[in-house]
């Protein structure tokens, strides 16, 4: 019947599109696809009717070429190609070619508003890519039509803090937190948010208003704890992270945390030397009498050492005769832009820390850091000609993204790898940076039961001022935390400042 209402009416597009629909369900994609071609797309039909089938159709075929060279053919300089280029960018994305599937979508974008189902897609490549004004600004638009996605506040929240724009992020993390306060991974993304300290506190009271009534989430109360550290309400911490449950989701983050607290007695994490936890305070010093080195601490994405905010991390680093000075990454560049405080950019910064050093005696220089923190520690500690640089954990070898159809640890450790080396512009390897600063001794801490970790040593292992540390027992990535519980912390820290 359709077939000879076509006869009768050729230039309907309503009839083709009906014999698309009976193909397609019949299972006959390809005569569909042609169908299509012919007489669907580019016709008068409303886009979305025709947008609809194209999906179904591409869907349908089967296997990448199929799909990509019946796309390809409907490509014809039209403002509709931003449909087919979308569904394009999407295979790419899939077949981990990330740099083609961005070409894509911005191709399409600049052609006319994307569909909606593509925004976030769009916006996990520019996030990814190291665009975070532009990703901002798509996270922006997509909420202004869905303010109910919640995955795309999270995102936005995390590109305003890339893009450095605190007068977007603290309000959209307020609103955010007052909508949905019971979301762990919003007090996550709270926790490395960093924002200006009276603001932090605010949104850290209200969040201690949800607390009892959040208190069998785990997840939600491990990162309320470390938001007690960071605001120096320990004894609230250690209650939280001693109620988790050994069978929790997050035991293997809250298990070495709170046994590396434990490596003291509760009263003793005072902060006695008043160091301050406000991101605001990019350079902090801490002088003592007749040190025999100077500690650079440099924080993580968690603006600490490890989980450890400064506060604490001091209560370990203060018993050593050593100076101290701590750093954190305003620019949230993982200190490839320099420190704010001293310098537009990292050539300042390294000029300005040589200075201080030998203002404060020229003793030897020892850099450190947990996780991006050892990365950066071994980045600017070769820049120094530090004496040595200690990285516990640290990313040295930042490995390409996976394909994003993998949600295992793996993958996900190379898509934060790919980010980090997408916003900081720098080489993804510190292979050539260790190899080129031989007078720095790199010791390089991991877990010997830690699969990931384990394998980021395994091209540096020749280099001769490089120092691999095997840590026995530790199976997981926190492996500062399992040495200072141990006491190696203590004691490797006291061996390189005493020589």
């Amino acid at each position: 019947m359709l077939r000879g209402l076509k006869e009768a009416h050729p230039a309907n597009p309503w009839v083709a599109l009906r014999i698309v629909r009976v193909l397609l369900a019949k299972g006959e994609t390809e005569e569909a696809a042609a169908t299509f071609v012919a007489g669907v797309w580019n016709s008068t039909l409303a886009e979305a009717e025709t947008v609809g089938a194209l999906s179904d159709i591409a869907s349908a075929l089967r296997g990448y070429a199929a799909r990509r060279s019946f796309l390809t053919s409907l490509l014809a300089g039209s403002a509709s190609d931003r449909f087919v280029l979308v569904k394009l960018g999407s295979l790419a994305f899939r077949e981990g070619e990330r740099a083609e599937a961005t070409r894509l979508f911005d191709a399409a974008a600049a052609l006319g508003p994307l569909p909606a189902e593509a925004g976030p897609l769009h916006l996990e490549l520019l996030m990814v890519s190291g665009r975070a004004d532009d990703a901002l600004a798509a996270a922006l638009d997509i909420l202004r039509a869905r303010p109910d996605r919640l995955d795309v506040a999270r995102r936005a929240i995390l590109a305003a803090r890339l893009a450095r724009r605190t007068d977007v992020l603290v309000p959209l993390l307020r609103d955010a937190l007052e909508r949905w306060p019971n979301d762990w991974l919003l007090v996550f993304r709270y926790n490395r948010a960093l924002c200006p300290f009276d603001l932090d506190h605010d949104l850290f009271l209200k969040l201690g208003s949800h607390a009892d009534a959040l208190a069998a989430d785990d997840r939600w109360m491990f990162q309320f704890a470390l938001a007690c550290l960071r605001h120096e309400d320990t004894g609230r911490a250690l209650a939280i992270l001693r109620r988790l449950k050994p069978e929790s989701p997050v035991a293997h983050m809250s298990g070495p945390l709170l046994a590396a607290l434990g490596s003291r007695p509760d009263g003793a994490w005072s902060n006695p030397r008043g160091v301050s936890n406000d991101p605001v305070e990019d350079i902090q010093l801490c002088r003592v009498p007749d040190a025999r080195a100077t500690l650079i601490v440099l924080a993580g994405v968690q603006g600490g050492l490890g989980y450890l905010p400064y506060s604490h991390a001091d209560v370990l680093l203060g018993s050593l005769p050593a100076n101290v000075i701590y750093l954190k990454d305003r620019n949230e560049l993982a200190f490839t832009a320099g420190v704010v405080s001293l310098g537009p950019d990292e050539a300042a910064t390294v000029a300005a820390l040589k200075d201080m050093l030998v203002q404060l005696g020229g003793v030897p220089a020892i850099a450190l850091g947990a996780s991006l923190g050892g990365a950066s520690a071994v980045r600017l500690g070769s820049l120094l000609g530090a004496k040595a640089a200690l990285s516990f954990a640290g990313p040295l070898q930042w490995s390409a993204a996976g394909t994003g159809d993998d949600d295992s640890e793996v993958s996900r450790s190379r898509l934060r790898n790919a980010m980090y080396s997408a916003f900081t512009n720098v080489e993804t390897s510190l292979v050539d940076m260790i190899a080129a600063s031989p007078a720095t001794e790199v010791h390089h801490f991991y877990g010997d039961g830690h699969r990931i970790d384990a394998q980021v040593v395994e091209t540096l292992r020749d280099l001769p001022n490089f120092r691999r540390h095997a840590v026995s027992g530790c199976d997981h990535h926190y492996v500062m935390s399992h040495m200072i519980a141990t006491g190696a912390f203590d004691r490797f820290l006291r061996q390189v400042v005493e020589g």
